[in-house]
């Protein structure tokens, strides 16, 4: 025998080793032993007449005198050559050998057994499902012309080198209306070995019927249950691919009582057909879904180099003044119109991504992948709608998340969150949702929570909380619940959340804002406004509504004139000393004197008052959920005093006279009425925010043109949103803007006050 140098070729099919020069080999003389069985031995031998090489087997020497023996091999020749079939090795000749055992010949299938594929990993699962149908549909062609296999198993089936699958080893097999054979007595001990004695076949893969040698109920349903526990075999082979749907086809298959398997092989064929259609169409669209991820990954990488390119843009455009000539722009312009293209790339990225995801559900319906990934695709834009109040588009985009999400999202979609808080002092607590009710958000029902800490699983959305406790004010701490989440209220750089902290008292008109954070611009309709910013905001106190036309005067009785010169409208009259103004709200001034009556207001009461900063004062104004007003997102000339509310021309408003302009905190007149001053210099990018927080700026140049806040009577509605910034050089007075104050919360204590 020839020395075996056979290897595996790379895509997994044997090798055979090289065939010696034919024309050396005596006619008929065997070649090589190819295999042995229980019965009989294969042998490579070389046909002279016809220059080939063949299989030929023969019956073993120890059972050549065994009557019941020969007759099976005799049938295993007969049987196998009347089945024509690419699937069945086709018989050329039998006869008896020199010692007068029987043989018969047959084309010699170069390759490996099912068994060696199953073995080899490297093979993956289409193949394996592949080679194993065409067996199936070599047993189907059996089946129809009444013969059952009766031991089908992996080393009963070769798997070619050029692709062929053929299936051997008919020594077994029963013709239609055949009397139960005499046994030949071969009984090998191992179960995956051919047996053949009362019970015929192999143990590992016989069907109940054949393993307790019922003869009448054995037929092609038997050979459908080895051909089961070969599919399950094979799939399991492949641990981290084993196939939910093959392994259904394998346990019908596997079924115990014969009514309920496959009525025969041709039947598990088109099961397994159906199969490896679906698998082609799933491959077919794994690669789809792989082309949208790249789309995807690559709208990601140009939004945030758009996302750069537009704080260079930001940057540049701080150090040049707004009255700059065009040339000393143009770089930043041409930062920002390369944003402006690579953002409209984003959005055709996103597009071809989502289309490509669409096309490989058409292909594979219900494909996890592609499922997955439009998922996520529709839960970050449903979480942005959310974020920017875009209620119909945020419906839409939850309508789409919960069409494709198979699980993963499902804390989101359930819309609940947890709450938690604890107070500096013991206190209770009370929530309400906020409800829109004629299209402003107002508290629902009032929930009693009890004592404090706070911990309470809610539907996720905004909500009103309230803190009471003996001998303080009660605190108004507003918070969104996030879906599927936890309210943080931890602030930058810190590991837990602070108490929430509770005055010991108040001024009259005096309003808390409690520490935490804050959602801050981000409305595109608001003019002058920032881009979208999460902040921690400090608590701090604020007036409830502008300083008054009488405390204003008393001041300006105690300032030199010349302090004042030059500072007020014209609507402001001195007579005998005293100050007065048309309108009870201060208003006319300009910031550096709305400054310096912080300054002396300050010193009389020995607070540390100062005019309320730009995040300070849109925190007063929306509270945290980033509302587009004090009271929701809905305007009406009626909820607050700007030009639209007068049927003729326009005139100031009396205080309280538009009781609906209140913010969550319950500050007034922050939506219309009259512009508050702010301490802030203008920055046309907003105030820089350090280290997550946006701290007060403290700053006293004359020339800094300054921030004003809110909507005014005689301006249009635009500027009553609350994320609305306008400036104002700082020695310019107008009778449509006024001030009010704010100071932070004294931690030391005087029991005035602070906390």
């Amino acid at each position: 025998m020839a020395r075996d140098r056979s290897t595996w070729t790379p895509d997994g099919y044997f090798e055979l080793p090289p065939v010696e020069d034919v024309d050396q080999e005596a006619p008929g003389e065997v070649r090589a032993q190819l295999g042995r069985g229980g019965m009989g031995l294969v042998e490579r031998v070389y046909d002279q007449p016809l220059e080939r090489l063949l299989a030929r087997k023969s019956i073993l020497p120890e059972l050549a005198a065994t009557p019941a023996a020969l007759a099976r091999f005799e049938r295993e020749a007969r049987v196998t050559a009347a089945l024509q079939h690419p699937g069945i090795v086709p018989v050329h000749e039998i006869g008896h050998l020199p010692d007068g055992r029987p043989y018969f010949t047959m084309r010699e299938v170069q390759g490996r057994t099912l068994s060696a594929v199953i073995a080899d990993v490297r093979v993956p699962l289409r193949r394996r499902v592949a080679a194993f149908l065409t067996a199936c549909r070599a047993v189907a062609y059996a089946h129809d012309h009444g013969v059952v296999h009766r031991d089908l198993k992996p080393d009963n089936i070769i798997v070619g080198r050029y692709g062929e699958v053929v299936v051997v080893d008919w020594g077994l097999a029963r013709r239609s209306g055949e009397a139960k054979p005499e046994s030949t007595g071969a009984t090998p001990k191992d179960p995956r070995l051919t047996r053949d004695g009362a019970i015929a076949g192999t143990p590992a893969y016989m069907a109940p019927e054949q393993a307790v040698g019922d003869w009448d109920a054995i037929g092609p349903r038997s050979d459908v249950y080895a051909l089961g526990t070969i599919l399950a075999e094979l799939d399991d082979g492949l641990a981290d691919a084993s196939d939910p749907e093959l392994g259904a086809i394998a346990r019908r298959a596997q079924q115990p009582r014969l009514q309920d398997r496959y009525a025969d092989a041709g039947a598990v064929a088109q099961a397994v057909q159906d199969w490896l259609d679906g698998a082609q169409r799933r491959e077919e669209a794994l690669a789809l879904v792989e082309r949208a991820v790249e789309h995807r990954d690559c709208a990601a990488q140009l939004a945030s180099e758009a996302r750069e390119l537009r704080r260079r843009a930001r940057s540049l455009l701080e150090t040049i003044p707004h009255t700059a000539p065009v040339g000393d722009k143009r770089e930043a312009w041409a930062l920002e119109d390369r944003a402006t293209d690579i953002e409209a790339e984003v959005g055709l990225q996103e597009v071809e991504a989502t289309q490509l995801l669409r096309s490989a559900l058409i292909r594979a319906p219900g494909l996890r992948q592609a499922r997955k990934v439009l998922a996520e695709h529709y839960r970050q834009h449903h979480e942005a709608s959310v974020a920017a109040h875009q209620d119909g588009e945020a419906l839409r985009y939850e309508a789409l998340l919960r069409a494709y999400d198979d699980g993963l999202h499902g804390a989101w979609l359930e819309g609940v969150g947890e709450l938690a808080l604890h107070v500096e002092c013991p206190a209770t607590a009370r929530i309400a949702p906020e409800r829109l009710v004629d299209r402003r958000l107002q508290p629902g029902e009032w929930q009693e929570l009890g004592q404090t800490p706070v911990q309470v699983t809610l539907e996720a959305g905004s909500y009103r909380v309230e803190f009471s406790a003996p001998g303080r004010p009660t605190v108004t701490y507003p918070v969104v619940v996030p879906r599927g989440g936890r309210y943080d209220a931890v602030p930058p750089g810190e590991e837990s959340a602070p108490a929430v902290r509770m005055p010991r008292s108040l001024g009259e008109g005096e309003v808390f804002v409690p520490a935490g954070w804050t959602r801050l611009g981000g409305d595109t309709e608001a003019i002058g406004a920032v881009s979208a910013r999460r902040v921690w905001v400090d608590d701090f106190v604020i007036q409830r509504v502008q300083v008054s036309r009488e405390a204003f005067a008393a001041f300006l009785a105690r300032l030199p004139a010349e302090q004042i010169r030059g500072r007020l409208s014209e609507q402001w009259r001195c007579e005998g000393g005293a100050w007065t103004h048309p309108v009870e709200v201060a208003t006319g001034m300009t910031w550096a004197l709305a400054h310096r009556y912080a300054q002396w207001h300050a010193e009389e009461t020995g607070l540390p008052w100062r005019l309320p900063s730009d995040a300070e004062w849109e925190k007063a104004a929306r509270g945290v959920d980033g509302r587009t007003h004090p009271w929701g997102d809905f305007i009406d000339p009626t909820f607050c005093c700007y030009q639209s509310s007068h049927l003729g021309a326009p005139f100031p408003p009396s205080p309280g006279a538009f009781s609906a302009d209140v913010s969550p905190y319950g500050v007034r007149g922050l939506g219309g009425s009259f512009r508050d001053w702010c301490q802030c210099p203008h920055e046309r990018y907003g105030q820089p925010i350090v280290g997550g927080r946006m701290p007060a700026v403290i700053d006293e140049d004359p020339s800094a043109m300054r921030i004003q806040r809110g909507g005014a009577w005689n301006r249009d509605a635009r500027l009553s949103r609350a994320a609305t910034r306008w400036w104002q050089e700082p020695e310019v007075a107008e009778d449509h803007v006024g001030f009010r104050l704010a100071r932070p919360v004294d931690p030391v204590g005087h029991g005035d006050g602070s906390a």
